[in-house]
């Protein structure tokens, strides 16, 4: 087994625009959809870890480490771009603790994509901390107009989330 399968979950982001003969994404859109990723998922830990959220809502270093989305070589033939998150020294998550992050990250992205907010509610009763996770997948999620669409996938469950 691999530290990735250890350590964390797998994700794939799958970038497509119709139309576009070569498996190419701008530079732009996946710093911005792994920002916003990355983003959201440690604003999740740090509600699940019943963290105090500041007002500005600065991710602690601990919180950073242990939950580091971590993206692999894109598959090829497609703009597939394989992630997982890993825990690292010195206070390691545990396998419970990283899914249990993936898994709220995932049934948010699910809500948010189907406007269903009393489910993004239940996830993340802070709302605080809610605004800030949902303003992540705002930058994760394809700009409107720009043609693109991201297949979010994380355990056989796909989410699609394009530019409208």
């Amino acid at each position: 087994m691999s530290g990735a399968d250890e350590q964390g979950r797998r994700l794939q982001f799958r970038f497509s625009r119709i139309g576009d003969a070569k498996p190419a994404v701008p530079a732009s859109v996946l710093i911005q959809t792994l920002e916003g990723a990355q983003r959201a998922i440690w604003l999740i830990a740090l509600a699940k870890e019943q963290k105090d959220v500041k007002s500005r809502a600065r991710i602690p270093s601990e919180i950073e480490r242990r939950y580091q989305l971590k993206c692999e070589v894109p598959q090829p033939g497609s703009y597939v771009l394989p992630a997982f998150v890993e825990s690292v020294q010195p206070q390691l998550a545990t396998i419970d603790q990283v899914n249990e992050v993936l898994n709220t990250f995932e049934g948010v992205a699910a809500a948010l994509q189907s406007q269903q907010r009393d489910v993004v509610a239940s996830y993340l009763p802070d709302t605080a901390i809610r605004k800030r996770v949902v303003g992540a997948f705002q930058q994760l999620a394809p700009k409107p107009g720009s043609g693109w669409r991201l297949d979010l996938s994380l355990n056989g469950t796909t989410v699609r989330m394009d530019d409208h």
